[in-house]
């Protein structure tokens, strides 16, 4: 965080009492002992006497309190605090970064605050420190006077990297508000607090097959609200919800799936999600939990994933049975209305009553060989041609079969994949099967 300063003045041990003591009972046993830790308490007294003179202060505690390793250890701690733990990867972080700005004194520094050198004894240490007030403000001054802005920006990249380290959430929700007021102690501008924010968490997602496993969680719950919502879970945002994961998380999402659904069957699947969705489905858990683990700007794709669940899943409007509950996840996400309606409408606009062809289906009668020849078969077709024609339409169009040809053709099969499943959903309708 800082160019390496001079050396950190070492307290004094006050081990020549101990010295003596023993030296004593060598020379006149246990009748020496006494003789031994008085005469070394002097020596004790003397020595603290003469590095007094030397430091200005006795053992130079006051010297080694205005050092900046000092008062990084203070704000780390603070940070600590404000996460509520202390693990072990972060007072590995802070002994690192400290041994490599600060050099040998490092070591020394961190066996003298912590009295110990035991890792283990460290960190309980470490969790009594965090348990009691932190003031914020003596260390900020402090570095603030002495520090050029470049230092200072390093030592909030310092604290985030501890608050990183210190939880299995990459985002570190729970210290930012804590880092943001040192940031403006230290002088620094909400400009410079955000840019560092998004640089040191933008690229720290945590990647594990845990926490990964978590996020699916949440984004499936999510989606099986909206489902249920809308009544139904078309075989359309099945495989919306299928692409949008495997896009998202790669080969994390197929295991996840099939350990979700206890089975790889793609009809299975659709059978145990109409299962899912008839029972009740809670939005605040999910909804809090993505809110605290996702960055400010990444947030709104959350939503925008929920809105494309559901107009996969059917006609999309203003008046669909999906938009309160997206109106009410937004808000479990901490988007404000105005963002919820510009998305809202992203997704509406192309996708209303006046502009979508199969918004007129009511009967056979009305527009439906239109749907029919979506399908590639007659209106006067059989019931099991017509199954037979969706299965062999959605196969040839499913988004899986276009994903080695990119984006665009994903997109284009998804978009007719999706009017197929509205076709075959319209003559089912009309004809009651």
């Amino acid at each position: 965080p800082h160019p390496r300063p001079p050396p950190v003045p070492r307290q004094h041990p006050r081990a020549m009492r101990w010295i003596g003591a023993i030296v004593g009972y060598f020379f006149l046993e246990w009748q020496g002992v006494f003789l031994g830790f008085l005469v070394g308490s002097v020596l004790d007294f003397i020595i603290s006497f003469i590095r007094k003179l030397i430091y200005g202060t006795s053992d130079g505690e006051q010297q080694a309190s205005e050092h900046p390793i000092h008062h990084l250890f203070t704000l780390s701690m603070v940070v600590l605090k404000a996460g509520g733990k202390a693990t072990p990867a972060a007072i590995e972080y802070i002994e690192g970064s400290f041994r490599e700005s600060f050099g040998p004194d490092a070591g020394q520094f961190l066996t003298d605050r912590l009295h110990t050198s035991d890792k283990r004894e460290k960190l309980e240490i470490i969790q009594r420190i965090i348990s009691k007030e932190i003031s914020l403000e003596p260390p900020c001054n402090a570095l603030r006077a002495a520090a050029s802005a470049e230092e200072l920006a390093n030592t909030l990249r310092f604290l985030f990297g501890v608050a990183r380290a210190n939880g299995q959430s990459p985002r570190a929700r729970a210290e930012v508000p804590t880092l943001a007021r040192i940031a403006t102690l230290l002088g620094l501008n909400d400009y410079t607090f955000n840019s560092i924010r998004d640089e040191c968490l933008a690229n720290d997602s945590d990647t594990s097959p845990e926490n990964l496993k978590i996020a699916m969680h949440h984004l499936f719950t999510l989606a099986m609200a909206v489902l249920k919502a809308g009544g139904r879970a078309t075989p359309a945002a099945v495989a919306y919800i299928e692409s949008s994961f495997r896009e998202a998380f790669g080969a994390n999402a197929e295991q996840f799936l099939t350990d979700r659904l206890r089975t790889s069957d793609k009809r299975e699947r659709i059978e145990i999600i109409q299962r899912l969705i008839t029972r009740e489905i809670p939005l605040e858990t999910p909804g809090n939990a993505l809110r605290e683990a996702t960055l400010p700007g990444r947030i709104d794709d959350t939503l925008r994933f929920l809105f494309g669940v559901a107009r996969a899943n059917g006609r999309l409007s203003r008046g669909s049975g999906e938009v309160p509950t997206l109106a009410r996840i937004a808000t479990l996400l901490g988007i404000n209305v105005a963002a919820f309606n510009t998305i809202r409408d992203e997704f509406i606009a192309n996708n209303n009553d006046s502009g979508n062809p199969f918004s007129r289906w009511r009967t056979r009668d009305s527009s439906s060989p239109d749907a029919y020849a979506l399908l590639g078969i007659p209106d006067d077709a059989t019931d099991d041609e017509v199954k037979k024609a969706y299965r062999l339409a959605a196969k040839k169009f499913h988004p899986d079969k276009f994903t080695h040809k990119g984006e665009a053709a994903i997109a284009a099969a998804n978009k007719k994949f999706i009017a197929i499943n509205d076709a075959y959903e319209k003559i089912k309708q009309a004809r009651g099967l």
